[in-house]
């Protein structure tokens, strides 16, 4: 008799199971409705929203200065008044500088001319002084044949000198000045000076080039500067619509160290603050030789850039510890008398705040009213409206990213250990008999499994609710805290055992198919998504966020067709339905716009 009542028991329990109130997974999915709300209302979407652009004003003269090595943090801890005058009347972000081969100056800074990513030696772009200084003369770029064999050989569609070609084909042309001594010692100078890459034609020649100019010291007042070190500044003005100045290696020091600060925390090395004075010193020369400061100012622009960005960590020197520079993207800012105040953005990264250096070149010939041709795949940057403080924005983005990239790789392996140790418990409770199975470790693997489960929807929603100043270690406890409460509070809200794991299973792919549709920006934040700094996708779905997607959508489907009570037809066609909705999400291209994904 006991054994018949444990088997109607035990009936009664599997006839439970395979119910799935109707109440309680409405309230699941309201839940996940608020969630998402509290989400998008949490932080500012990072998407750039149409609507919202500003298209770039058409200017008589650009200017694109550029400097090697140099982060958003070393500009605002310099004294650099020219620059922050620049940023605060104009447009700011951040540039993704990434190459096709790492730490490649040369790929750097032909990118930047091309309009697109090509392959180039990592000396390519090494011309020497050409004993040119004060005035201009014809270069030619010793590597062109070389770098053009390389593209051929590896089948890349780059045209190297793109934007002097596009130039010279509308009667005008591109110049290049270089300062090379801006009074820091670097011996690694020589090899810097690449950025006659950005500059020539596609056979390798810059008309109007001036290398090797220096800077005095002291530097004079602006308006006394065109009679010295900015004459072929003025000059190359004179002749030609674009003018490149490269404030090269003398950016970077050779050794970037500091003493320990009283608080613990580090900062830039002097030298590298002592170059960037001098640095915003000459960009306030140019302003002054624009007449950006007049009563009138006329039609120009300035675009201040990165190119190379990599800043490998050097040897410890006694009672000096070195800053560990991790890859981040650079600063960018476009400033001049008609460029709107704001933060800015392209077609490429879809992203407000986020530009790429494929980018530079089209907006340098979209500023001049000029068409863009086919073979830059970079887009003309638009500035996003921002009037309370752009570069906080900007700064806020370069931080989260820079935290999202260092929780990645110990977030990822931590939870895939997880998952190794919820497997082997699982494992050994298959040879456990049902009668003897401890009733507290089958509890805490069920959370565990859970906890899983929702980790992936944490970590969408950690970038909204956490400053991005946050550590790996607090990161790693909110995010899993979080996962955990939540399994907590769906193993109270259903006391049946599928119906809290379809919430669960739920949460992941609803959150991630809600923000693409939103822009929201949580995808592209979080460790399962794709880097911003790598360069290789900058919006849609990743191949990690895809499986989190795509899997928690298959095993959703697969509980939902053996847990329901349904009858098989109509658990098959809602199963379907799932998989084809989701399959719709990761391939669209407004939304996933991860084609090889859709089909698995």
């Amino acid at each position: 008799m006991l054994s018949n009542g444990n088997e109607k028991t035990n009936k009664a329990e599997n006839g439970a199971s395979k119910e799935l109130p109707r109440l309680r997974l409405c309230a699941a999915l309201l839940f996940l409705c608020l969630l998402s709300a509290g989400a998008a209302l949490a932080g500012p979407p990072q998407r750039a929203r149409d609507k919202e652009r500003m298209p770039l004003p058409v200017a008589d003269k650009v200017v694109i200065f550029a400097m090697d090595q140099v982060t958003w943090d070393d500009i605002e801890s310099a004294y650099t008044p020219n620059i922050d005058r620049l940023s605060e009347r104009g447009a700011v972000g951040v540039m993704n500088t990434a190459t096709l081969t790492p730490r490649n100056p040369a790929e750097a800074h032909l990118a930047l001319g091309a309009g697109s990513r090509g392959m180039a030696p990592p000396d390519a772009g090494a011309v020497p002084s050409n004993r040119s200084a004060g005035r201009l003369i014809p270069l030619r770029v010793p590597s062109i044949d070389t770098i053009k064999a390389h593209n051929q050989t590896y089948r890349y569609t780059v045209t190297p000198g793109l934007l002097a070609s596009v130039l010279e084909k509308h009667n005008s042309c591109a110049a290049l000045v270089s300062y090379d001594d801006a009074g820091v010692s670097d011996s690694n100078s020589a090899p810097l000076r690449m950025m006659s890459l950005a500059f020539m034609n596609g056979d390798g020649i810059i008309p109007y080039a001036s290398l090797g100019n220096t800077l005095p010291d002291p530097l004079p007042q602006a308006e006394d500067a065109a009679a010295g070190y900015l004459s072929p500044v003025h000059d190359a003005l004179t002749r030609c619509p674009v003018v490149g100045v490269y404030f090269g290696g003398t950016a970077a020091a050779e050794a970037r160290y500091v003493p320990l600060e009283s608080d613990g925390e580090q900062g830039p090395e002097p030298a590298v603050l002592m170059a960037l004075e001098r640095a915003d010193a000459l960009v306030g020369a140019i302003a002054h030789e624009l007449g950006m400061d007049s009563e009138q100012p006329p039609s120009a622009a300035i675009l201040i850039v990165v190119p190379y960005n990599d800043i490998p960590a050097r040897n410890p020197q006694p009672g000096l510890q070195p800053i560990e520079e991790k890859p981040q993207n650079s600063p960018v800012i476009l400033s001049g008398p008609e460029i709107p105040r704001g933060v800015l953005t392209s077609d490429t990264t879809w992203h407000s705040g986020l530009v790429a250096n494929i980018d530079a070149a089209p907006t340098a010939l979209a500023l001049l009213g000029l068409p863009v041709p086919e073979g830059m795949t970079g887009k003309p940057m638009a500035v996003l409206p921002h009037e309370k403080d752009p570069a906080g924005f900007v700064a806020d983005i370069n931080r989260r990213t820079r935290s999202v990239d260092r929780f990645r790789a110990p977030g990822q392996t931590v939870y895939a250990a997880l998952h190794l140790v919820a497997a082997a418990l699982a494992a050994l409770f298959i040879f456990i008999p049902g009668a003897a199975r401890p009733a507290a470790p089958r509890m805490g693997l069920r959370l565990l499994a859970l906890t899983l489960i929702l980790f992936p929807a944490a970590c969408l929603l950690l970038p909204a609710v956490t400053p991005p100043r946050v550590s790996v270690p607090v990161s790693f406890a909110v995010t899993y805290g979080a996962s955990l409460s939540a399994s907590l509070l769906l193993t109270a809200l259903f006391r049946n055992r599928p119906a809290a794991l379809l919430a669960a299973l739920a949460a992941p792919p609803t959150l991630v198919a809600l923000d693409l549709v939103f822009g929201w920006g949580l995808n592209t934040a979080n460790i399962f998504s794709f880097s911003l700094i790598s360069g290789k996708r900058f919006y849609g779905l990743g191949n990690e966020g895809m499986g989190v997607m795509v899997g928690a959508a298959a095993m959703g489907a697969a509980v939902l067709i053996s847990n329901t009570g349904w009858n098989a037809r109509r658990a098959s066609a809602t199963a379907a339905g799932i998989l084809l909705l989701t399959a719709v999400v990761v391939g669209f291209p407004r939304l996933g716009a991860n084609s090889g994904g859709a089909p698995t």
